[in-house]
């Protein structure tokens, strides 16, 4: 079984209810007890000054062992919404088990304090896979990272790369479960921490005590709560950290450009996007609809890895925007040759019918006798709407009609030049203006890309993947694709193709009544040898990055790999894995 499938397997906790509380029979102890609200609030959120800390900062990073069932977080998002200033909260957990949706309900139910934060809570939290999982409440200006899985396995999974504010240390009772509280976690704590990061846990052990001063927190006991005769607070003293805000510029307004640039923006950065043409998504993030690509080979590479996990956050993520331009509609693929049929085959040995479907007892497909499956999660969108709403915000301005030539670097500064003269200096600079990267790296070539629209069926309710794909109609028409050229010398609409492209879709759909009048459209795509995008460090730059080589899968890898290189600048904690990460950094440049 690939890494992909294994990753979709999730182990459930072995409880043992008492008294409306949850006891862990893996660990033999309590996940918490009849007041714990008030005990988190004395371990966990005065000792760390959170109420403070939302009211005065922009942005704050909470990293914590042991998610638990989350009591940790809803209590600080209470206490953030309670108190923020609009800024961003961020939440790092890693837990090798996750509470299903029913248990956490009892939760709910066992402290009604929490009950205005249920319904916002389930719409947006749903684990699906182990590594690292992202939601996004953006009712509440908060983003959960949550690593499913062994600790051990989180330290040496996650880049190196963000600094968290303050720690929480909550798993089980050292004396129960040791390895939460071993070396190797104490380094990872040490090496995610900055000059003033506050660190607190329930726990008073004199190891754990003294594991946090040898690596340089400076550390007290506290009166513990109620009955408990200590608790450890601390700070961290070494290496400052900083956070003023960067301005940053951004060559390209497709999918990649515009997600580096919300996620640079809502971080507080100063975000300036630079377009060629006279609006922005001109090129493939331009076509009237895209639909969510969700399929992954079997095998151990690390594209097989991102195809999935990109696709799943792409979905939370479209699903957080305040935009009608996302259709939740589920992605059906047809089991049409021995391949996909052993695909399928091996989907619905993995019994997770949270996310897929054998059936198509509504039609949704509209196709009769549909064989195949149908992914529960993902749909289509429409391109324009989408990037323009990640562009609005304060932080972002566009500027059209841009032509970028080159840059240069500069002792402190990054100096950019157009075709008009004109010059500015930034921070940061990030290349993402798909085909235009081919004068960056040798790794990317070009491919056309055609689509066509026509009538075929009103009944078609979700993408439909079969030797292509055609997807629900708009203003009458179901758009269908795509051919794909390696070799072209311009982007005229080769009409042979297209006629084999509605044929086809006519054959499926059994269309008697057949319209011989079209819309199309062929763009450029960008893809790298190897078929996996490219993003990171130009040249081992520390302030200029490359994100490109999406290929047809960029409305899946834009969102995640736009959040991967914000990261970085931002020193936060990235979606991607380490084995991931490294696996997209561009290599070879001209």
């Amino acid at each position: 079984m690939s890494d992909a499938f294994k990753k979709l397997t999730l182990e459930s906790h072995q409880l043992k209810w008492k008294n409306e509380l949850p006891f862990s029979l893996d660990a033999n102890d309590i996940f918490f007890q009849d007041e714990a609200l008030n005990e988190i609030e004395h371990v966990f959120i005065k000792p760390n000054k959170i109420k403070h800390r939302s009211s005065v900062e922009k942005n704050l990073i909470i990293g914590e062992i042991g998610f638990g069932f989350g009591l940790n977080f809803l209590s600080t998002c209470q206490t953030w919404i309670q108190n923020s200033n609009e800024g961003l909260l961020t939440y790092f957990s890693v837990d090798h088990k996750i509470a299903s949706h029913d248990e956490i309900k009892k939760l709910f139910k066992k402290f009604n304090e929490l009950t205005d934060l249920e319904i916002t809570f389930f719409d947006c939290f749903e684990p699906i896979h182990q590594g690292i999982n992202k939601f996004f409440f953006p009712q509440w200006n908060v983003e959960l990272i949550i690593y499913v899985g062994d600790v051990l396995d989180a330290i040496s999974d996650l880049d190196n790369n963000f600094k968290a504010d303050a720690w929480y240390l909550d798993g089980f009772d050292p004396k129960l479960n040791n390895v939460m509280w071993s070396d190797p976690v104490l380094d990872f704590i040490q090496m995610h921490s900055y000059k003033n990061t506050t660190i607190s846990t329930f726990t008073a052990a004199g190891f754990v005590r003294r594991g946090l001063t040898q690596r340089g927190f400076e550390v007290e006991r506290k009166k513990g709560f109620k009955f408990k005769r200590h608790h450890i607070t601390g700070r961290y003293s070494k290496l400052s950290k900083e956070k003023n805000p960067k301005k940053i510029a951004i060559i390209g307004s497709g999918i990649a450009g515009c997600s580096t640039a919300y996620h640079l923006a809502k971080n507080g950065h100063i975000v300036d996007i630079f377009e060629i043409e006279s609006e922005i998504s001109s090129g493939a993030s331009g076509n009237p609809l895209a639909a969510l690509y969700p399929r992954f080979n079997l095998n151990n590479e690390p594209i097989n890895l991102l195809n999935f996990l990109s696709f799943y956050y792409a979905d939370r993520f479209y699903k957080s925007l305040d935009c009608d331009g996302y259709f939740v509609t589920g992605i059906g693929f047809k089991a049409s040759d021995e391949r996909t049929e052993s695909w399928v085959k091996k989907l619905k040995a993995l019994n997770r019918k949270d996310l897929f479907s054998f059936s198509d007892n509504q039609n949704k497909s509209g196709l009769k006798d549909f064989k195949g499956v149908i992914f529960n999660h993902g749909g289509y969108l429409d391109p324009k709407k989408i990037n323009q709403s990640l562009i609005c915000n304060e932080n972002i301005k566009i500027h059209l009609c841009h032509e970028f030539k080159n840059f240069e670097i500069g002792s402190s500064d990054i100096t950019l030049r157009f075709d008009d003269s004109n010059q500015c200096t930034y921070d940061y600079l990030v290349l993402a203006h798909g085909s235009g990267l081919i004068n960056f790296s040798s790794d990317l070539s070009l491919s056309k890309g055609q689509l066509v629209a026509t009538k075929i069926s009103d009944s078609i309710k979700m993408p439909i993947n079969s030797s292509g794909y055609i997807l629900p109609a708009k203003d009458g028409l179901n758009w269908i694709g795509a051919s794909y050229d390696n070799q072209f010398e311009n982007l005229d609409v080769d009409k042979d193709k297209l006629k084999k492209m509605i044929a086809f879709q006519e054959d499926q759909y059994e269309v008697k009544k057949k319209l011989h009048q079209y819309k199309s459209r062929a763009q450029i795509r960008t893809v790298s040898k190897d078929k996996l995008p490219i993003a990171g460090k130009y040249k081992q730059n520390e302030k200029i990055f490359m994100l490109g080589g999406l290929g047809s899968r960029g409305f899946c890898y834009g969102p995640i790999l736009g959040d991967h290189v914000a990261s970085i600048i931002n020193e936060s904690a990235s979606p991607l894995e380490k084995n991931i990460a490294q696996s997209l950094l561009p290599k070879n440049f001209k």
